[in-house]
């Protein structure tokens, strides 16, 4: 809801834009969420019906995949593989192995590194991206947040605003996972002691699980056209929740009362210092929850269906 309310697609201007899907990966899990027809058969706690201020009611399915965030992802491929080599992991990088307390060493192939997740962290997973019962595939306008963005822009890949396929991941992939790694003696004597993180470098594993991930999920054109971003018109997309919020709460007030607006909250990120501050709080207590979820090493908690009401609130405001 963050990207289509600073696209303005719930503005209600005659020319507002179509609705735009979201793609998140996120450390613990990874979130997906597009428009869809009211028709569209979907279960319930992946269905939320969205009412906007002029009483427009638009049909989204959004789905978590638990477990399937980048950081989670890669702690567990680490623990599940077996061998003397991490494909993973660029040339020169070594580390305890999991199994067997000796050496395992970076090999660098981003190929055998997207075969060996699916392997280990897909295939016989009923609830894994391409395997979930109930997921619909991905069509129209999508945009890629948060590690799609972070990972490629902190190596200079240069796809952010980039429309992208899961191939254009892969060859991104490649480039990183053959770059060798050069420690020095003491970051070699760190990493063979299992003092260093084992984690970095990350970029030959995270864009290959991102591959992956989007090719899971089906993204391909021209049924789905996906798109990384960072900003929609100028403002972060993970600030607007809080603004999205406030316009729900200026309108009803209005509308109640007919005189209390606060601030401008048409969609223009422009002059709005409440609802970037009630977006700040909100957004906090947003990282501090995937905070205690990393740390809690993503466990799987599935809402039990008497949890999952008929009146839903996504991003901070009314649905039915």
């Amino acid at each position: 809801m963050a990207a289509n309310y600073l696209q303005g697609t719930f503005s209600g201007r005659s020319d507002a834009q179509s609705s735009v899907g979201v793609v998140e990966m996120g450390g613990g899990s990874s979130q997906v969420s597009f428009e869809v027809d009211e028709k569209t058969p979907l279960v319930e706690q992946d269905h939320f019906r969205f009412k906007t201020a002029s009483g427009k009611i638009h049909h989204v399915y959004a789905h978590s995949y638990l477990g399937y965030g980048q950081d989670h992802a890669q702690r567990h491929h680490r623990e599940r593989l077996e061998g003397a080599t991490d494909p993973c992991y660029p040339k020169g990088y070594v580390r305890k192995a999991a199994s067997t307390g000796g050496i395992l060493e970076g090999a660098g192939d981003a190929k055998t590194c997207i075969a060996s997740i699916k392997s280990l962290l897909i295939d016989g997973h009923e609830d894994a991206p391409g395997a979930y019962s109930h997921e619909q595939l991905l069509s129209g306008a999508l945009v890629a947040t948060e590690n799609f963005f972070y990972v490629q822009s902190n190596a200079n890949f240069d796809l952010t605003d980039a429309r992208v396929e899961p191939s254009d991941m892969e060859h991104a992939a490649e480039a990183a996972c053959s770059k060798d790694l050069k420690p020095t003696a003491d970051d070699m004597a760190r990493m063979s002691a299992g003092s260093a993180d084992a984690a970095e470098p990350k970029t030959c594993f995270a864009l290959s699980y991102q591959s992956l991930f989007l090719k899971q999920l089906r993204v391909e054109r021209p049924k789905a056209e996906l798109k990384i971003v960072h900003q929609i018109h100028g403002a972060d997309v993970d600030w607007a929740l809080g603004a999205a919020l406030i316009q729900h709460l200026s309108f009803s007030k209005s509308q109640s009362r007919g005189s209390f607006v606060f601030g401008d909250v048409s969609g223009n990120p422009n002059g709005l210092f409440g609802p970037v501050l009630v977006s700040m709080l909100l957004f906090t207590s947003f990282l501090l929850g995937r905070l205690v979820y990393s740390r809690s090493f993503g466990a799987r908690v599935k809402a039990s269906p008497r949890s999952v009401k008929k009146n839903k609130v996504f991003a901070g405001v009314g649905l039915e």
